[in-house]
This record gives C-alpha cells, sequence and structure tokens, in this order.
C-alpha cells in the first residue's frame, strides 16, 4: 500500500476485539512517533505504553464520553509533553500521534484518539496527560 493509499484507507476504531498488541507491533508503532520531527528538534515528548487491563479501565473514566472506548483497548500510548521545553508542543505531539496512527495502521490494528491538554486521573498515581494513542488489534 503506498502512502496515499494509507491515508484515504485509514479510520479511527472504537470497538476492539480481546487481542493483545505485540511487543513488535508496539515497539514499531513507539519508533515510529519516536522519530517525528518537531520544531528546533527539541523533540518535548515522552511516551507512555500502557498495557494493563485495570489501568485502562480507570483510564477510560478520565474524560467523560471520549476515552470510554479505553476499557476494551488491549494497550494505550500516551504522549506526554513539557510545555515549558516549547511553545509548539501541541504542534509537535500531533505530530508524533499522527506518525503513530499511520503506523498503526500500516501494521493492520485498529486504533482511536483521545486529545487533551490536561486529563487527569484518579489513579494511584496523579496521571496528567496531553494527549493519547489508544491502541488494539
Amino acid at each position: 500500500m503506498n502512502f496515499l493509499d494509507l491515508l484515504k484507507h485509514r479510520r479511527s476504531i472504537r470497538q476492539y476485539k480481546e487481542e493483545a498488541v505485540s511487543k513488535e507491533a508496539l515497539e514499531a508503532i513507539v519508533e515510529a512517533g519516536l522519530l517525528s520531527p518537531s520544531g528546533r528538534n527539541i523533540r518535548p515528548w515522552e511516551l507512555i505504553v500502557i498495557q494493563k487491563k485495570e489501568t485502562l479501565e480507570k483510564m477510560s473514566e478520565c474524560r467523560v464520553g471520549s476515552a470510554k472506548m479505553l476499557a476494551g483497548a488491549s494497550a494505550a500510548i500516551v504522549v506526554i509533553a513539557d510545555p515549558e521545553k516549547t511553545d509548539v508542543w501541541t504542534e509537535d505531539c500531533s505530530i508524533v500521534m499522527s506518525n503513530m496512527h499511520n503506523m498503526a495502521h500500516d501494521l493492520g490494528l485498529k486504533k482511536n484518539c483521545v486529545s487533551s491538554f490536561v486529563i487527569s486521573c484518579n489513579l494511584s498515581f496523579k496521571l496528567s496527560f496531553n494527549m493519547a494513542l489508544f491502541l488494539c488489534t
């Protein structure tokens, strides 16, 4: 599939199968995110891979309506950034998200994205993140 075909056929999926995302697929998706360009090459992001079902379920309650699909996902990649590093961190993280979406699609994974500037979750620790990509096979 060429790149234009990938863009034409990419879709966001909100209902998932109960299959795990392979370690190799997660590594490829993370690598695609980490290879993203950024303003002044600052790369203000960090990526957190979450596969623990209990954590995903708790995260699904972090944002009314738009994060509910997380409860059925087998993995999530949270993209966090330090807004003190650059004034274009939102744009930089959006590029990371886009690259990871395209890689997930290329690998045949179903995915969706929930974006927010700050989402606070009542977990065993406070988690505030800027954007998150939710994946499942």
